[in-house]
C-alpha cells in the first residue's frame, strides 16, 4: 500500500462503518477466529506424525526375550522399576559388545513406541535412553541401525512438547539434518519425518531448525530425483510445519523460499502431497499486505483457483478456501485479485454440498469480500449467493450460522441503500433477528440491523422492517438485551428501541447523518473476522 493510502485508512478508520472498531477490536476479532481455527483445523493433517510399526519381519516380545535369555536371570533378581521387558530392551541398546544383540533391541523399542494403541513413550523417555539413541544416529557404517534409532526418535518427537524437547535436547537436530543425505533412502525419509515432528512442535523448535537451515535441507531432500513417493509426502508435511505458526510466525524471509516449490507440489500428482502443499500455503498466506502482494506476484491463487474448479476432495477443498480467505483479508486491491478469479460462483455449490467445516470457511470469504467496496459486493450478489447463504444461516451448526451471519452484516453494512435492500429481501432480516442470542455475537448484529433500518428510511420500507423484526421477537430480544447484556450491546440496543420502535408511531427516526454512509470509500478490513 502507498503510504498516503495508510494515512487516509489511518484518518477514516473510525468513521461509522467501523464506529467502535478501531483496530485493537478488528485484530482481537481475526486473533479470536484464528485461535479456534488451530483448535478445530483439520484433524487428519496433525502438526506431528508418529509411524505405526507395519513390519512383519520385526521381533515379537517373546522373540526378543529368547534372543536375551542370558540376561533374564539377572533382571529376575534385581528390583528394576521398569517393566522388564521395557529393562530388556534398554539393556540390550545399551550393550554396544553385541552389535546383533544391540540392533534387535533398537528394532524391538522402535516397535513399542509404534503401537497404535497407547505406545509407552513417556515410560521409554523416562529410562534415560534416548542420549543412546541419538548417538546411533552417527553410525554411518550400520544404517539399519540409524534407521531404526530415527523411527524411535521420530515416535518419540510426535508425543508431548517435553518429549519433543529432550530429543532435541539430546542433540538430535544436526544428526537429522545430516542424515538428510545419508546415501541410504530409508534413512532419509525416516529423517525427515523426525524432523517434521520437531519443526512442528510449536514456534520456538520450528526456529531453531530454521535458523540451522533445516528449511533448504528439506527442500533439496524433495529435489532429489530418486526421492520416493514417502519422502515427498513427508517432506511436504515437514515444509508445512515450518511454514505454520502465528506466535510469532515463522520470518517469512525464510518460508517465502518454498512458495516456488510449493506450486510444484500443488501440481504434483499425489492428494495427500497436494494438500500439505496447500496448507503450506494457507499457512504463509495468513501474513501482512506487504508479504501477500510477493505471494500474489508468484501467481499460487491461479493455481489454487484451478484447482477448486476440478476437485471435489473436502481434503483439499479446506486449505484452498483458508488460502484464498487469508489473502482476502488483505487491502481491496488485494481482495479485488481473488474475486478477479470468479471462485465465488461455485460457492453456492459449496455451501450447499460441502461438510460444516467448509461450509464455514467458505461464508468466511464471503464476509471478507463483503468487507470491501460496493462493487465487490455487487460481485456477490451477482453471484447468486445469497440464497445459499441464508439456507446456511438458518440452521444447522453454529459455526457456520455465526460466519453467515458476519458474511450477510458485511453487506448491508458496507453496500449502498439497494444492496442492502436485496440483501434484505433475500431473507437475511428475520435470519439476523433469529441469532440475537448468541451473545457476543450480538455486537456485530446489532449493527446490521441498524444498517438495514436506516436502509428502510432511505428505501420507504422502514415499517416493513419494523415489523418482520416485530413478529420475530426481535423487541423483546432488544429488550433483553438492555438488560442483561454488557454496556456497550446494552446501549446499542437501546438506541435502536429509542429510534425505531417509540411508543409513538408518528415518531420520525433520527439518524446522524454522519453515521451511515452506504457505498463510501471506507478503508477495507472493517467488519471481519
Amino acid at each position: 500500500m502507498a503510504d498516503g493510502d495508510d494515512a487516509g485508512r489511518s484518518a477514516r478508520l473510525l468513521d461509522y462503518k467501523n464506529k467502535g472498531k478501531d483496530e485493537d477490536y478488528m485484530r482481537t476479532k481475526r486473533r479470536d477466529y484464528n485461535v479456534e481455527l488451530r483448535k478445530q483445523s483439520r484433524a487428519d493433517q496433525l502438526m506431528k506424525k508418529r509411524q505405526l510399526d507395519d513390519d512383519p519381519e520385526a521381533l515379537s516380545i517373546q522373540q526378543a526375550n529368547e534372543l536375551l535369555e542370558k540376561t533374564q536371570q539377572q533382571l529376575a533378581n534385581s528390583n528394576d522399576p521398569f517393566d522388564k521387558e521395557l529393562s530388556v530392551i534398554i539393556r540390550g541398546i545399551l550393550n554396544d559388545a553385541e552389535p546383533a544383540f544391540q540392533y534387535e533391541c533398537t528394532r524391538l523399542c522402535r516397535k513399542m513406541v509404534s503401537r497404535a494403541v497407547s505406545p509407552p513413550i513417556k515410560a521409554v523417555v523416562n529410562t534415560g535412553i534416548v542420549p543412546k539413541i541419538v548417538q546411533m544416529l552417527s553410525w554411518d557404517d550400520k544404517p539399519n541401525i540409524q534407521f531404526e534409532a530415527a523411527w524411535v526418535l521420530t515416535n518419540i518427537a510426535s508425543g508431548s512438547s517435553d518429549e519433543t524437547a529432550i530429543v532435541y535436547n539430546a542433540g538430535a537436530l544436526p544428526h537429522l539434518l545430516r542424515l538428510l543425505n545419508s546415501a541410504n533412502s530409508d534413512v532419509r525419509e525416516q529423517a525427515v519425518w523426525a524432523l517434521g515432528n520437531i519443526v512442528g512442535d510449536g514456534s520456538a523448535l520450528r526456529d531453531k531448525v530454521l535458523e540451522a537451515g533445516g528449511l533448504e535441507l528439506v527442500m533439496a531432500i524433495l529435489q532429489r530425483p530418486d526421492s520416493s513417493l514417502n519422502v515427498i509426502r513427508n517432506g511436504t508435511w515437514t515444509l508445512s510445519n515450518f511454514c505454520r505458526g502465528k506466535d510469532p510466525r515463522p520470518d517469512f524471509a525464510h518460508v517465502s523460499k518454498c512458495l516456488p516449490m510449493l506450486l510444484d507440489l500443488i501440481a504434483y500428482n499425489d492428494e495427500p502431497t497436494r494438500v500439505d502443499a496447500v496448507w503450506a500455503v494457507a499457512y504463509i498466506s495468513d501474513n501482512t499486505q506487504e508479504n501477500l502482494d510477493y505471494i500474489l506476484s508468484t501467481r499460487v491463487h491461479f493455481l489454487l483457483a484451478e484447482l477448486l474448479r476440478v476437485t471435489q476432495s473436502p481434503d483439499l477443498i479446506l486449505p484452498i478456501l483458508r488460502a484464498l480467505g487469508n489473502i482476502t483479508t488483505g487491502s481491496n486491491d488485494q481482495t479485488q485479485e481473488i474475486v478477479n478469479l470468479r471462485i465465488v460462483e461455485l460457492f453456492p455449490t459449496i455451501m450447499n454440498n460441502q461438510p460444516d467445516n467448509i461450509r464455514k470457511e467458505a461464508a468466511w470469504v464471503i464476509s471478507n469480500i463483503a468487507a470491501g467496496t460496493p462493487d465487490q459486493i455487487q460481485y456477490l450478489i451477482g453471484c447468486n449467493i445469497l440464497p445459499a447463504l441464508i439456507r446456511a444461516g438458518e440452521g444447522g451448526d453454529f459455526r457456520v450460522r455465526k460466519e453467515v451471519s458476519w458474511a450477510l452484516v458485511n453487506m448491508v453494512f458496507r453496500g449502498t441503500v439497494e444492496q442492502c435492500t436485496v440483501v434484505v429481501d433475500a431473507g437475511a432480516l428475520p435470519m439476523l433477528v433469529s441469532m440475537l442470542h448468541l451473545g457476543s455475537s450480538d455486537r456485530h448484529i446489532l449493527d446490521g440491523l441498524s444498517a438495514i433500518l436506516l436502509a428502510g428510511t432511505k428505501n420507504g420500507r422502514l415499517q416493513e422492517y419494523i415489523n418482520i423484526i416485530d413478529a420475530k421477537q426481535g423487541v423483546e430480544k432488544l429488550e433483553n438485551l438492555c438488560n442483561n447484556a454488557s454496556d456497550t450491546i446494552s446501549k446499542q440496543a437501546s438506541q435502536i428501541l429509542d429510534t425505531y420502535f417509540a411508543a409513538d408511531d408518528d415518531v420520525v427516526p433520527m439518524h446522524d447523518p454522519n453515521s451511515f454512509a452506504f457505498g463510501a470509500d471506507i478503508p477495507h478490513g472493517g467488519y471481519r473476522l
